[in-house]
Formats: structure tokens, sequence, C-alpha cells
């Protein structure tokens, strides 16, 4: 399951802080990248790239994994970063 934590301070001065829940939903073999790939080196999941050699754990488990809801993700925030 997946979470959202938020806190700092309002307009009026005031602190705040919150965590709530995103919705998520059981990955498809589609999300988790267990549909044929014509890349030999990697396998394109819909979060994060894992390499072939964790194919067979990632079926094995495929109905344990949980995915979050497209509709609810979104970014924000300061992204005022300097380059190294």
């Amino acid at each position: 399951m997946f979470n959202h934590h938020k806190w700092g301070r309002n307009p009026d001065g005031t602190v705040f802080a919150g965590r709530y829940r995103i919705n998520s939903h059981r990955c498809t073999p589609e999300e988790l990248g267990l549909v044929d790939s014509q890349d030999t080196t990697a396998i394109k999941t819909k979060l994060f790239p894992m390499t072939k050699g964790y194919a067979g754990d990632f079926k094995f488990y495929q109905k344990k994994f949980y995915c979050p809801d497209k509709e609810d993700l979104r970014i924000f925030g300061d992204f005022n970063t300097e380059a190294a």
C-alpha cells in the first residue's frame, strides 16, 4: 500500500501535517514488465527497470505486488536544485 506524507506551513503561519492513503491495485503483468520484451538486458516496468535475471521472481510473486493507481500519482513541490 502507498501513503502520501505532507507537512509544512500554511500562509497564516500555522503548521500542518498529514498522511493519506494512495489508491492502489494488484499489479498487472504489463505493469511489472512481464510481457515479452525485445530488450535482452532489462525489463521495462511502469515503476522501476529490472534486469532479466529477476523475471522469474517477479512472475512467481506477481500477485503479491501492488501498484499505485495512475490517477493518484502527481509530482509537485519545489524542484529548485543546482547541478553538481
